[in-house]
This record gives C-alpha cells, sequence and structure tokens, in this order.
C-alpha cells in the first residue's frame, strides 16, 4: 500500500481491499472508519528537501531565496478543536490555535454536520517553513518579507509567529521585518470548509 495518502494509489488501493483486510488494518489501529464511511490513515508522512550551495571565496554573493513549501492536508474534527486529547493538543500548541480560531473551524463543523459525505470534519492545509536551521549566515536577513495566502475568504488561518501581519487583501496577509534573525520556523494552518 502507498503510504503517501495523497497518491491516487492509496485510495485506489483502500478502495479494493475487501472488509476483511479493511478490518485487520482497524485492528491493528492503521487505519479508522469513525470519521466517515472512507478509511482514514494513522500516519504521518513529511518531506524534506535539502542541497548544497558553493559560494566562491573571497566575493561578496547576494542570495535571493524563493520556494514553495509542500501542503500537507489533514481533516479534523470536533476532538482536535476541542483540545482534549493528544492529538488535539497537538494541533493547537503546533499551529498556536487561539480561541477565535477554533471557534471559526467550529462554526464550519456546525455547517458540515447535516452532510454524510464531510464527516463532520474540516480539511486542515498545514506548512512547516523553515528558518531556522537555515540560519546560518552572517548577521540578520536585511529584508525579509512574509505573504500569507488562506486560499479563500471564509478559511480560517492559524500560525506560530512573533510579527504583526496585514491584510494585503480578502485572503491574503503580509509581514515585513528589517534586520531579521529567525529563531523559530513557521508553522501554518489553513482550516477549510470540507467539500459537501
Amino acid at each position: 500500500m502507498p503510504l503517501n495518502v495523497i497518491d491516487p494509489r492509496f485510495t485506489k488501493t483502500l478502495d479494493g481491499l475487501p472488509a476483511q483486510k479493511l478490518k485487520l488494518l482497524e485492528t491493528a489501529d492503521l487505519i479508522d472508519r469513525e470519521s466517515g464511511s472512507n478509511p482514514h490513515p494513522h500516519w504521518t508522512v513529511r518531506t524534506k528537501f535539502w542541497w548544497q550551495q558553493h559560494f566562491p571565496r573571497g566575493r561578496a554573493v547576494v542570495l535571493d531565496e524563493h520556494y514553495r513549501p509542500v501542503t500537507g492536508q489533514s481533516l479534523i474534527g470536533r476532538e482536535e478543536l476541542d483540545g482534549n486529547d493528544e492529538n488535539g493538543r497537538y494541533w493547537i500548541k503546533t499551529y498556536c490555535m487561539d480561541a477565535k480560531t477554533r471557534a471559526a473551524a467550529l462554526a464550519m463543523l456546525a455547517h458540515n454536520h447535516s452532510n454524510p459525505q464531510s464527516g463532520s470534519l474540516v480539511t486542515a492545509l498545514s506548512v512547516d517553513y523553515v528558518l531556522s536551521t537555515g540560519n546560518n549566515w552572517k548577521g540578520p536577513i536585511a529584508h525579509f518579507r512574509l505573504i500569507l495566502d488562506k486560499l479563500l475568504s471564509t478559511s480560517a488561518l492559524s500560525l506560530c509567529w512573533d510579527g504583526t501581519l496585514k491584510p494585503a487583501g480578502p485572503a491574503q496577509f503580509q509581514s515585513s521585518r528589517e534586520r531579521f534573525a529567525p529563531q523559530d520556523d513557521i508553522r501554518l494552518l489553513v482550516l477549510q470548509q470540507a467539500p459537501l
């Protein structure tokens, strides 16, 4: 079975399993079907990228770095938003979810409740943008500009960020820092209405 839950072969493989094998996966606590009729995996796949860069000796180098991080996708429900279990505390702590963000997500759940397809879940899109391990340059970043896009104006946005975020559009926010020496990574969570 493919481990990557967004690989089309993953769903196709699970859909093709007989009930006996699905029960075996449930018994091993690898999947559950409590969150709807479709099996839900109990594992996380993480992808890391790295590269080496060589700089010429004795010459000034201007580094202008751009990349698009990989977006994780999960489904979360009331238990996670209440923060009463380990999984819920993970979401709240890791993405610095405050009461206002959780209330917005609970409102989405209430809207989804009447639809059996959504399974009373919201879609959680997560991005971890690594800054701290790359903090090996000589001095702070002279000009740092962060632009966040939560994709839909109806989505809820949560992140761990000690700077000021200003609206930059119906679904965008931005923050600028001068002489920025990051101490932590940016951990961003976008909560969206589950597809109806």
